[in-house]
């Protein structure tokens, strides 16, 4: 008899515990986990296999939840039917009745320990993979939907807590990495004919430029994990608008601040061979007015319709920007003076580049060349049509040199088309969402396709991404140490 009755108690138990383990799993991880990322744009074959890597974490947390849920049901039911009362009459004891749910609360307690300590941790790794690996899906579906996308704020080191209480210095020497350090070069530029206006709307800036000719209202957004503005207004949006921006380089006079330049010299002096000093000056007239004064779109419809006033406003920003340019590499204590183009052909055309860009890339980097010091490009974008251009700019190197599907160009192509440059770059952000192994591999590749890794600088190519951990670099720079390859002459 006792044997019936543990039978029929271990299959309630077993029914009801299974009922509510699907039950929860399903709840917990569909609409806690799978739910929200469908809604960000996560495909219908990525949903299924993000649920079953996922599967396993859930169901040991869940699983001694439905056990519980399931002997309250089983033993309730018991008591409400009076069948435990039968079973005290009968002679069977009431720890007699519990001895099914201790040994299937046993093997629950096995059957956990086994899921949470070896096959969760195994299956929680593929299922990150899953989701970088859909990282720019997600991203591009916001743009869409929301027109922005939200990261979490305080930038990527604040978000690595082994990173917590480093310095710079400590931070390069845990990641096996050279450092480049910014210094300030003491150039004040002033403009007497233009007053700013400026306010915070959250994280928004916006600012009101007055001249004689009326007023240009612009606003900057601030993007939390790179600490950098972008445009959200344009200063310049009708032909009235590059009258009145003429006057930001009329009249224009430069004066050494002391102070700034003592702070930029004690800098270097701190930083010594640690790292590269470097000074960046500023943006080409063409790239500056595309990126950040009239935007891309605008830009392209003003030089067809206003082709002469636009030339003119280009010449008068170039003039403005020889004598800005040469007053920095003059006073600058830094080794390097750097370019920030961003250059990219999804923003100008070849043809555009070679009018104006290369033009006055060249005598900005024969400038800074006659002050004694190096030039860099940093050009971020596609720029694989414009290499044997920029191979002919007077500059040591090209910065954020960035590969697909980012950028456009791999280092064997600036080996090929740009063979005077230093490649600094040669990753993209995507990268370095990879595992340690195929990041290590992608690497490898690159470098051996060149014909030698002299003047090979791998870098992100940009900012350090927030879905890469400190520990990452860390095995990376190691393995950049160790490997014969990064050494290959």
């Amino acid at each position: 008899m006792i044997w019936k009755l543990h039978k029929y108690v271990t299959k309630d138990l077993i029914k009801s515990g299974l009922l509510a383990a699907v039950a929860f799993t399903l709840v917990m991880t569909g609409f806690a986990i799978i739910e929200p990322l469908r809604k960000q744009g996560l495909a219908a074959g990525q949903v299924l296999r993000l649920f079953w890597y996922l599967l396993p974490v859930m169901m040991s947390l869940t699983l001694p939840i439905a056990a519980l849920l399931a002997a309250t049901m089983v033993y309730g039911r018991f008591s409400m039917d009076n069948e435990l009362t039968a079973c005290r009459a009968s002679g069977v004891s009431v720890y007699a009745l519990l001895k099914p749910a201790l040994a299937l609360g046993g093997v629950l307690a096995l059957a956990t320990l086994l899921l949470s300590n070896w096959v969760a941790p195994v299956m929680l790794r593929r299922g990150e993979e899953v989701g970088k690996a859909n990282l720019q899906q997600l991203i591009f579906q916001n743009l869409r939907s929301k027109g922005h996308v939200k990261f979490p704020g305080g930038g990527w080191k604040s978000n690595q807590p082994e990173l917590a209480g480093m310095d710079h210095d400590d931070l390069l020497d845990y990641v096996h990495a050279d450092g480049v350090f910014y210094c300030d070069h003491g150039v004040r530029r002033t403009t007497p004919h233009v007053t700013v206006d400026s306010h915070w709307e959250g994280n928004v800036q916006h600012h009101v430029t007055h001249t004689p000719d009326g007023d240009l209202t612009e606003a900057w957004g601030r993007e939390p994990i790179s600490d950098t503005m972008h445009p959200m207004e344009f200063a310049i949006k009708t032909v009235e608008d590059i009258r009145r921006y003429r006057w930001l380089f009329t009249d224009v006079t430069y004066r050494v601040d002391a102070d700034g330049l003592a702070d930029g010299r004690q800098k270097c002096k701190q930083v010594g061979q640690r790292g590269v000093n470097v000074t960046a000056w500023g943006t080409s007239p063409l790239m500056d007015l595309v990126q950040h004064f009239i935007g891309p779109i605008n830009f392209h419809l003003m030089s067809h319709d206003h082709p002469e006033q636009m030339h003119e406003l280009l010449e008068l920003m170039h003039a403005d920007n020889v004598r800005h340019v040469s007053a920095i590499a003059e006073q600058t204590p830094s080794d390097v003076v750097v370019s920030v183009e961003n250059t990219s052909t999804t923003l100008i055309s070849p043809a555009q580049f070679t009018k104006y860009c290369l033009r006055h890339l060249c005598d900005y980097g024969r400038a800074i060349e006659s002050a004694g010091k190096m030039h860099e490009l940093h050009m971020c974008g596609h720029t694989k049509k414009l290499l044997p251009q920029i191979d002919a700019i007077p500059a040591a190197s090209i910065e954020a040199y960035t590969s697909p599907t980012v950028g456009n160009t791999r280092f064997v192509d600036g080996r090929t088309l740009a063979p005077s440059k230093t490649l600094i770059g040669g990753t993209n952000v995507n990268t370095w969402l990879w595992p340690v192994e195929r990041i290590e591999q992608y690497i490898a590749e690159e470098l051996a396709a060149c014909e030698d890794n002299r003047r090979l600088v791998v870098t992100t190519a940009g900012v350090a991404p927030p879905g890469c951990s400190a520990e990452t670099f860390r095995e990376i720079g190691q393995w950049m140490h160790d490997a014969d390859i990064a050494r290959r002459q």
